[in-house]
């Protein structure tokens, strides 16, 4: 069975941020787009931004333009 992140038409894998979908992501080579909302979300799709593998678009502004700018990114310029 594949994971979510596995499939071959998956990009990019959209999710709320937590551990085990960062995880799934990194060993597919997804790229990521995080909408974090409580816990270790907001802190795990930091240190994505950070090391160059993940978006992340703030819960308060999940707007058309906001998705679009970061599936559009995550697709035309994959780290």
């Amino acid at each position: 069975m594949l994971c979510t992140a596995g499939h071959p038409n998956i990009r990019p894998f959209i999710i709320h941020g937590g551990q085990l979908s960062l995880l799934e992501a990194i060993t597919r080579s997804v790229p990521l787009v995080g909408i974090s909302v409580f816990f270790d979300q907001k802190q795990n799709m930091k240190r994505a931004v950070l090391a160059g593998y993940g978006l992340k678009i703030d819960f308060n502004n999940v707007t058309t333009e906001s998705l679009t700018w970061a599936i559009q990114e995550a697709i035309e310029s994959p780290k």
